[in-house]
């Protein structure tokens, strides 16, 4: 691997924890470990991200909820370990309160139900954290959801923490929190108080959970909103600088890297991808399809998911490939006492076809244009692929990667989901066949995010935070260093080489 240097030029000095063989960086072993929170879309970046490390020679593991086991294993062939949280995201995405969210599409809804997930799993978040975190890695990179315990856990163990996004999380004066408005205010002061209103509402809804709890760790309350606004922590954004642009006070933002999106990248420990026979004959039979699919969300029905679905593909008059999702999506959940069910089953038999699952970066750009709920990875995935996308939008920041698709030019304005029919559906799916400018718009897109190298360029800042440690601040290890000088102690000792 190539070595990161420090700020004078000389080799980087290994830092306790690290293994080395000559003593320099090109020799040193991170071990880092990523806590991540959330559906696939929330998980697979972080894994891309993984394998790019380990491809350096570090060792990574990775704390998700216990679904993505599977998903680790088959995309790093056991190279990268993994801690399971004792609960499923996908359980969670089918509780009643969080359906109820997705049916009304109600931002608010959707936080009351992640408060009520955060209560009922805090515990156990908390116990498989701190084993994950005490001894054994250098650094540690954390996600939203799971940033308020790495952040205590990494105070108490003295580990080095770097915040790791994909979506904006950085308050500014020219783009508002997404969760409360996907588009600016013309005022920049109001543009920053959503980001003030968002980091007290966080500190409001956990607080009560995580300050008793810091406290047991002998650390003092989080009083302030700094740590979630604070500009000079470590911050890594794994998002396409084409579709979600660094805003303009973003050279402020010193110690933050807006990277490219992290992609997996092809690697030995995941052969290439075999199309199941039904898939290859179905793409070779005739026009591109419509992908249409929406992930991990889970609206009022299944009978409402399909309906859209199918209905929208007969009246296009287009051929189409649907993923089932965790919505479960089929021709069997359609309403039989609609007066067109027999109509939808005849077309839907001949040109559609339904999978379990697919590789997103595989189908995408086989397609026509994609249709998703707009999560990061979706979202970013579909524009890779240089096809139109529309963005049909459940909650969160699915409403901000709605606007980013139509303000990029690359399909049209879609409806909240819950607002969503087939027949409406279908209308955007011929406006965007019979417009030119979304292909264009689309391919020119792919053509900038193709010059991106998100997990290589997310490497080396990794690295480079322990080539020049003092460049962004970790709040705990700079007080410990201080108060270890005043104790005689020599904290950054350089290693003995290795015999």
């Amino acid at each position: 691997m190539t070595a990161p240097r420090a700020e004078n030029g000389s080799p980087f000095v290994c830092r306790v924890g690290f293994r080395c063989g000559r003593g320099t960086a090109a020799s040193c072993v991170m071990k880092v470990l990523f806590l991540t929170l959330g559906t696939r879309g929330d998980c697979q970046p972080y894994v891309a991200l993984g394998m790019g490390l380990v491809a350096k020679g570090h060792e990574v593991r990775i704390v998700a909820t216990s679904e993505h086991g599977k998903l680790i294993e088959e995309v790093s062939g056991g190279t990268i370990g993994f801690l399971p949280l004792p609960w499923t995201m996908e359980g969670e995405m089918h509780s009643g309160d969080m359906v109820a969210a997705l049916r009304s599409g109600s931002t608010q809804q959707a936080l009351k139900s992640t408060q009520r997930q955060f209560e009922e799993h805090f515990k156990d978040n908390v116990e498989c954290c701190e084993d994950a975190i005490k001894d054994w890695p250098d650094v540690v990179l954390a996600n939203m959801l799971l940033l308020d315990i790495a952040y205590a856990l990494c105070e108490k163990y003295n580990k080095r923490l770097i915040y790791a996004f994909l979506q904006q999380w950085t308050a500014s004066r020219y783009e508002p929190c997404f969760l409360l408005k996907s588009t600016p205010f013309p005022l920049k002061s109001l543009n920053y108080l959503t980001w003030t209103l968002f980091a007290s509402f966080v500190l409001r809804q956990r607080g009560y959970l995580v300050n008793p709890w810091r406290k047991s760790l002998g650390l003092a309350p989080i009083k302030g909103v700094e740590f979630l606004l604070s500009v000079d922590r470590a911050t890594l954004y794994g998002m396409s600088p084409v579709i979600t642009p660094p805003p303009r006070d973003y050279e402020q933002w010193t110690c933050h890297e807006v990277t490219g999106f992290w992609a997996l990248p092809p690697t030995p420990n995941q052969p290439a991808y075999e199309p199941p026979k039904e898939l290859s004959e179905f793409l070779a039979a005739g026009e591109a399809p419509v992908y249409i699919g929406w992930g991990s969300m889970v609206a009022e029905s299944k009978e409402k998911m399909s309906e859209v679905a199918f209905r929208a593909i007969l009246k296009s008059g287009e051929r189409g490939i649907l993923l089932k999702g965790w919505g479960n999506m089929s021709l069997s959940d359609l309403n039989q006492k609609r007066s067109d069910y027999k109509e939808i089953v005849a077309y839907a038999e001949k040109n559609v076809l339904v999978l379990d699952r697919a590789p997103h970066q595989w189908l995408f750009p086989k397609c026509k244009l994609c249709i998703h709920h707009g999560g990061a990875g979706t979202t970013q995935t579909s524009m890779e692929a240089g096809v139109p996308t529309i963005v049909t939008p459940f909650f969160f920041d699915q409403f901000m990667f709605a606007a980013k698709a139509v303000k990029l030019g690359v399909g049209p304005k879609a409806p909240k989901f819950y607002k969503l029919t087939g027949r409406k559906l279908a209308k955007l799916i011929k406006k965007t066949v019979d417009t030119p400018a979304y292909f264009e718009k689309a391919k020119a897109v792919a053509q900038l995010m193709s010059k991106e190298d998100g997990v290589g360029t997310a490497v080396k800042v990794i690295e480079d935070q322990f080539a020049n440690p003092h460049r962004c601040t970790t709040p705990w290890i700079e007080t410990n260093e201080i108060s270890d000088k005043k104790r005689g102690r020599k904290k950054n000792a350089t290693i003995a080489p290795a015999k």
